[in-house]
Formats: C-alpha cells, sequence, structure tokens
C-alpha cells in the first residue's frame, strides 16, 4: 500500500525472445539436392511423403514418419541447417518436373502440386526441429520405435542446428528451457507456414470483418440519401430492381425489394475486371437470396464489368 493508502502495482517487465529473420538459402542448391534426391529414390517415392500426406503442424510427431523421410530431411538439412525455409523457395521443386516430367502428374497442377510438396517439407522440418528442442516430445515421438529407431531419430535430430534468437535472457522463464516449453514452441514454423496459425489471429480477423461491415453499412446510407451516384445494373423476373452504388470510392452490389435493401455485397474495383470473380460474386448473391435467375446473372455481369 502507498502513503495514501492506494495500492501500488508492481510492473513486471516481459522478457521476449524474437526470431531472427528465415535464413536465406540458395535456390540453385536447393533444386540440384531435390533433383539428385527424385534420382536416388525414384519418382514414385521422392515426395510420397508417407504418413505426413495428412500430418498438421499442431498434430503429433510421428517418429516413424520422420524416419522414413530420411532421405528427404538429409537433402534439405545440406541447404539449410536450421532445417528452416520460405514456403516460396520450397516452391522450388517444381523445377524438377522438367527431368522428371512424372513427379506433376498427380491429378494438379503442377503450381498447386509444388505448394503441396512446400507446406508438407514445413510441417516435417517443423516437427524434427520440435523433437530436436524438446525432451518430452522426443519421448513421445519413440514411443513406438524399437531402441535402434530411438537412437535413429536422436541421431537425425542432431544434425538440425538451432536458430540464433535475440533478446533478453531466458533465465526468468523458468527451469524448463524455452526450447522444452509449449509457450514458444515452433513459432518459427508458424512464420514461415503459408496458413494463419493461431485461433488469436482469427478472432482479430472476425471483430475486423464485422467493423468493416458496419462500416459499408454506413457507406450504402450515405449513398441512398444522395451523397453517391446509383444507377440500375439489372432486373430479372422474379425479383426487384438491382443497382449500383458508389459510396466512399467503392462500389456495392445493391438489390432492393418493395423499397427496402435486401441484399448488399461490395465489388472490388480491381476485381470488376475479371468474368470469373464477378460470376462467382453473383453466384453467392444468387444463393443467398434464392430469387436471381441466370438471365439476370449474366445482365448483372455485363453492368459490372461495363
Amino acid at each position: 500500500m502507498g502513503k495514501l493508502g492506494v495500492s501500488q502495482k508492481h510492473h513486471v517487465k516481459k522478457h521476449t525472445v524474437k526470431r531472427l529473420p528465415t535464413p536465406t538459402c540458395s535456390k540453385a542448391l536447393l533444386v540440384n539436392n531435390l533433383i539428385e534426391h527424385t534420382k536416388k529414390e525414384g519418382t514414385s517415392k521422392a515426395f510420397s511423403f508417407g504418413c505426413y500426406k495428412g500430418v498438421l503442424l499442431n498434430n503429433a510427431v510421428k517418429g516413424a514418419g520422420l524416419l522414413a523421410l530420411e532421405a528427404l530431411i538429409m537433402s534439405l538439412l545440406a541447404v539449410s541447417k536450421s532445417g528452416l525455409f520460405n514456403y516460396t523457395d520450397l516452391k522450388e521443386v517444381k523445377e524438377c518436373s522438367n527431368q522428371f516430367p512424372v513427379l506433376s502428374d498427380r491429378g494438379m497442377s503442377l503450381d498447386r502440386w509444388a505448394g503441396w510438396v512446400a507446406s508438407r517439407i514445413l510441417v516435417v522440418m517443423a516437427h524434427l526441429r520440435r523433437v530436436k528442442n524438446s525432451k518430452v516430445r522426443m519421448r513421445q515421438a519413440q514411443s513406438s520405435l524399437t531402441e535402434k529407431e530411438k537412437e535413429q531419430l536422436e541421431q537425425l535430430a542432431r544434425l538440425v542446428q538451432d536458430l540464433p534468437y535475440k533478446g533478453t535472457s531466458t533465465s526468468t522463464l523458468g527451469t524448463e528451457s524455452m526450447a522444452e516449453s509449449d509457450v514458444g514452441l515452433d513459432f518459427e514454423a508458424l512464420a514461415c507456414s503459408p496458413v494463419p496459425a493461431k485461433k488469436a489471429a482469427n478472432k482479430k480477423k472476425m471483430a475486423k470483418a464485422k467493423a468493416k461491415a458496419l462500416a459499408i453499412e454506413e457507406a450504402c446510407s450515405e449513398g441512398s440519401s444522395g451523397h453517391s451516384s446509383t444507377e440500375p445494373a439489372a432486373e430479372g423476373e422474379g425479383c426487384s430492381k438491382i443497382y449500383l452504388t458508389k459510396a466512399k470510392g467503392r462500389t456495392y452490389l445493391q438489390v432492393l425489394e418493395g423499397g427496402k435493401k435486401k441484399h448488399l455485397v461490395c465489388i472490388n474495383e480491381k476485381q470488376s475486371k475479371s468474368h470469373f470473380k464477378i460470376m462467382n460474386k453473383i453466384k453467392s448473391t444468387m444463393e443467398e437470396m434464392g430469387k436471381l435467375d441466370q438471365g439476370t446473372a449474366v445482365s448483372l455481369r455485363d453492368a459490372l464489368l461495363a
């Protein structure tokens, strides 16, 4: 308590550990190693990934799965000793298809296949770092392995070099080291991943989207009061008039029924040049309203592209 009887709050200084930028790697060396790996393992096995075809970053580490991918892991560690890669760099795997066209013959486009391989590699290398940095995770991954396989997994994990960190001392984190703490586990991998990883980020996005929706409603209200220009876009059977409303530099698709606003869609100016994206907008509108026929949709598309 202070002199005046007011409680004093003690501000505890937070000790943070910041990750350095993902090390850059030689794309030429990466492509060369992946090509050599494919030659050695064969096209059917080189990027099969076994049980890691469907394993996510936050799933449990599969010890047997990592051992099955030892050849690929060794090829990658020869490029980046820390096992850290950028997603865009890993997509260079598509260069392998120049020598092995059968690699991309999997019922998907070459770019999509390369993205799939890149995402699988990110998960594999993140799980390898996880068992390297945590004795608990290592024991869990070894639970179904033989003694020889346990030793092999430990040897493989030891090949991964620690990523240098910058920041304050981690002594205040307790007896457990930062590397073995679940709090900071694999946050460097999450930063490299192409997919958002934390629920907190999703909540922020949802709140931002709600705020944006309210702003759109306000903009449309101003537009209908004469602040913006409004022009009819299309009128179809079984529905009322559809308008293009411009307000605050944005264009909105507005559907009126009986003089009342029934639906509002924001049309991005950059997207207005794409027939495909416009038709997707119209399709979603049709599904939500259930009153727009195909003829109206085509007329609306032409109006938006005009």
